[in-house]
């Protein structure tokens, strides 16, 4: 239960096993995004653990849009990610090593290959010479490490 009150401090109090949490009222914008939000403080602080769950996912959301995380991170799907790994760990493999390293059939690769290769991701690999990423991308790993 939370309840908010006129008074001046923060207060929870547990009877039973289930914790009421008294709050300021004083303080609080009128603003109801800004009001959830500091409401959602004010419980973290008084060590109500789903609302600190809550403000943990806020600031990690928060910190991701400030660092540009969004914008260097591509989206890229599930099988394009194993061979993006894969070709990190093990530069110029051809198509059949990363099929055969990743589990996945050689159809498949092939496949992904050519999205990571028009998403500017990927380059080689169409004769003899290997699958390697391209400087932009090996650039962004340095940025993410």
């Amino acid at each position: 239960m939370i309840y908010l009150h006129d008074g001046t401090a923060d207060r929870s109090v547990t009877t039973s096993g289930i914790a009421a949490y008294w709050l300021a009222e004083s303080g609080l914008s009128t603003a109801s995004d800004e009001r959830a939000r500091k409401i959602l403080e004010k419980l973290e602080q008084l060590g109500n653990w789903a609302a600190g769950e809550i403000m943990g996912r806020r600031r990690h959301n928060q910190e991701r849009a400030e660092s540009g995380y969004h914008d260097v991170v591509p989206r890229l799907t599930g099988p394009q990610m194993l061979v993006r790994r894969y070709l990190r760990r093990n530069p110029g493999a051809a198509p059949e090593q990363v099929a055969a390293g990743i589990e996945m059939p050689p159809a498949t690769v092939n496949e992904v290959v050519s999205e990571l290769r028009l998403a500017g991701i990927l380059q080689g690999g169409r004769s003899a010479d290997g699958l390697f990423l391209t400087e932009s991308e090996l650039r962004r790993y340095e940025m993410l490490d």
